[in-house]
């Protein structure tokens, strides 16, 4: 990993990884020379600064007589200020590796917390505190298993300006970025942390280019083209009947149900029948000496006669259920024994006909007075 500064003279402490490169670029009309004090810590070619193994130096700079030392701290890993860093380490080699302990030469500059172990693999998180080089030492008993050095640097910073977000990527806002670690920052100073900085994709603006609406027995389709980008896709328009529900209410004598009729094609079915409420009598009065009662549906309006079951009451004598040929005066339930229907005669006098099953006999007589007729019986009288 190779990574480049600017030298304006006031950078004081560099921080690098083993075989890590840095790059001194001059400002323009600076005639420097970098001499390093100890090459097997950090080697010095020209402008290039190289790791070589963990320890600190110094590289003098000369620019025309001007000398300046550069403190540089070299580790095997490098960390950046609030970084955490979850490490494992192989120490199959080593016999009760699972009782390792992590210690810190300086916690101040970083600390270890040992996390877990998995067989002879063992976890330890690192926490980056402030600048500067700690030497960590992974032991178990009196027996030390690893030995090296952390160094932690500042955030080396970039700003990246916004970039806007399209409908085939993301945007991003303005932000600082570490060039090593790759955080993210709102401040130039690496003090606020941003999780995240994507700007979600804004959306896509499809038109319509081809289109075959649906029928109610075959699907349609669309085919949609973004005019930004030219992402396409095509929707299913299902087909098939578009049914509108009325439910009908049973009454009296109707049957209730439910009735759907397509609102594309006018395709009607009907289900979920219910039966007939039937009529609801309720007495209004009594006829001839109580022996007959009026009676009206309460839901709908329909009237009906209702006659006493075991006879009637006429001028005060009772009358039994029965016919009687003899009698001026008869009782006859319909639905036992006899259709009763009422007929005209050619004078257009008022006649009932009374059909025997058996013997096929029928007879007239002339009403004088009142007939009542329902579902049950029929009642009349004459002088």
């Amino acid at each position: 990993m190779m990574k480049s500064n600017v030298y304006a003279g006031n950078e004081d402490e560099i921080f690098l990884y083993v075989g890590e490169k840095y790059v001194i670029e001059q400002q323009e009309g600076v005639l420097a020379t970098y001499t390093s004090e100890n090459e097997e810590i950090a080697a010095m070619e020209e402008q290039v600064i190289t790791g070589k193994s963990s320890g600190e130096t110094y590289i003098v700079v000369n620019n025309n007589g001007v000398e300046k030392r550069l403190h540089i701290f070299v580790g095997d890993y490098k960390l950046c200020t609030g970084q955490e860093e979850l490490m494992e380490f192989d120490l199959s080699s080593v016999m009760n590796a699972w009782n390792s302990s992590i210690r810190s030469s300086d916690t101040s500059v970083v600390s270890a917390v040992k996390q877990g172990h998995d067989k002879n693999e063992v976890s330890f998180l690192f926490n980056a505190v402030s600048t500067g080089m700690a030497n960590i030492t992974i032991s178990s008993g009196s027996t030390v298993l690893e030995s090296f050095a952390v160094v932690v640097q500042n955030h080396p910073l970039a700003y990246f300006e916004r970039i806007e977000p399209t409908c085939s990527q993301k945007g991003s806002i303005a932000h600082y970025e570490c060039l090593f670690c790759s955080k993210c920052f709102s401040d130039a100073d690496g003090q606020e942390c941003l999780d995240d900085i994507s700007i979600d994709e804004s959306e896509h603006e499809y038109a319509i280019v081809k289109m075959e609406a649906a029928a109610c027995n075959k699907n349609g389709y669309a085919e949609y083209v973004c005019q930004n980008c030219q992402h396409e896709y095509t929707q299913l328009l299902k087909g098939g009947h578009e049914y509108e529900t009325k439910v009908v209410k049973p009454d009296c004598v109707n049957q209730g149900y439910t009735e759907y009729t397509c609102k594309r094609c006018g395709d009607s079915f009907r289900n979920s029948y219910v039966d007939a409420l039937g009529h609801n009598f309720k007495t209004v009065f009594y006829m001839n000496y109580n022996s007959v009662a009026k009676q009206s549906c309460a839901a709908c309006g329909a009237v009906s006669y209702k006659m006493n079951i075991e006879g009637v009451m006429v001028n005060q004598s009772f009358y039994p259920r029965k016919w009687d040929a003899d009698s001026s005066n008869h009782y006859v339930p319909l639905n036992e024994e006899w259709n009763v229907p009422i007929d005209l005669d050619a004078y257009g006098k008022k006649y009932i006909t009374f059909t025997f099953p058996k013997s096929d006999v029928k007879k007239k007589r002339e009403l004088y007075q009142g007939v009542w007729i329902n579902t049950d019986y029929v009642y009349w009288y004459s002088y």
